[in-house]
């Protein structure tokens, strides 16, 4: 099987950064390998040496050679595949391992039925949680599910053995079904009107169907209990080992939470931060009423957790923020009005 390693290290080009190289002895170097330089005249190589977190040398295993020193780390690739990290511009990564914690649909292409039969499955596991525990899945692909255009609606999770309230997410993050009892917790009902930002779909009655998008449910981040502090901090360090398994050695957490960078810095005052992780806190939209409220805030976080220039270690910083101006068109696009 090809072995695959990302490199997690400060730098742009890997052959471009062969004009720092001297007879200096390299911290680590790694050769035997399929090595991708990124540059498009030689992109391929057998060897690289680092020193002081940074790439000095990328060629060949012959040129290596007066790189390497009795203290220098040596890794024989195997003929494995070495790459740059990737840099993941647009990540929930707090979000995506409490969500590798929970009930899931994998993302997969589901009928009705089989989409009924996985949740029931989770609710048997947990039967200990009746009637009033919150049963929340995830990962559901709702614009794959089978037939094309079925639909879904309350009465899909209705259907099932239990008196809990459900709530299941769509994977693009933006669509909540629940069911009638989570419905009726959340005080959605027919005369709710659609909040700023947000739609409630309704049947021609005008009664809910249990599909919500956006700030339709944000409700549920208050009524779902929240994970605990040491939840969010397993699920960062859940989330940072999957996107590592991908290459991923830096991310922008694109929506970050205040409880996201709590659990981020936890992970990294452990000594256990393995990606560089950049954070853009969420201006809601009920603060662009006070917008110099909302800058501060955003300052805030930065002031308490930004910690500077780039370093090839690990790091935070925050940099960036989000906010929505109008809302977002979920798909299927086609024939929506906006």
């Amino acid at each position: 099987m090809t072995r695959f390693v990302a490199f997690h290290l400060f730098g742009i080009s890997l052959l471009g950064a062969s004009c720092l190289a001297t007879d200096t002895p390299a911290d680590r170097a790694y050769r035997n390998g399929t090595v991708f330089t990124a540059d498009a005249q030689n992109p391929v190589a057998e060897a690289v040496a680092i020193r002081d977190g940074r790439i000095v040398y990328v060629g060949s295993n012959e040129g290596l050679i007066r790189f390497i020193s009795p203290a220098t780390k040596v890794t024989d690739l195997k003929s494995g595949f070495l790459m740059p990290g990737l840099v993941d511009g647009h990540l929930h990564p707090l979000e995506g391992g409490l969500r590798l914690r929970q009930c899931g649909l994998n993302y997969e292409s589901l009928s009705v039925e089989e989409l009924q039969q996985r949740v029931q499955a989770c609710l048997d596991r947990t039967r200990s949680q009746e009637p009033d525990g919150w049963l929340e899945v995830v990962s559901w692909f709702q614009e794959s599910m089978r037939p094309a255009g079925v639909k879904t609606s309350r009465a899909t999770l209705d259907a099932l053995k239990t008196s809990r309230p459900i709530i299941v997410r769509s994977s693009f993050g933006h669509t909540v079904l629940a069911n009638s009892r989570a419905l009726a917790l959340a005080k959605i009902a027919n005369a709710t009107p659609d909040p700023p930002g947000g739609k409630i779909w309704r049947d021609a009655n005008g009664n809910p169907t249990g599909l919500l998008e956006d700030s339709a449910y944000a409700v549920y981040s208050d009524l779902v209990p929240k994970p605990t502090p040491e939840e969010n901090v397993s699920a960062a360090k859940v989330a940072q080992e999957a996107v590592n398994r991908q290459g991923v050695t830096s991310f922008l957490d694109a929506d970050a939470a205040p409880e996201d960078l709590s659990a981020f810095t936890a992970v990294q005052a452990a000594g256990q931060l393995t990606v560089r992780a950049h954070f853009a806190p969420l201006i809601e939209v009920a603060q662009g009423s006070d917008p110099v409220g909302a800058v501060a805030k955003v300052v805030g976080y930065k002031k308490q957790y930004d910690q500077g220039a780039i370093k090839a270690k690990p790091g935070i910083t925050v940099r960036n923020a989000k906010l929505f101006l109008d809302g977002v068109i979920a798909a299927p696009a086609l024939n929506r009005t906006v």
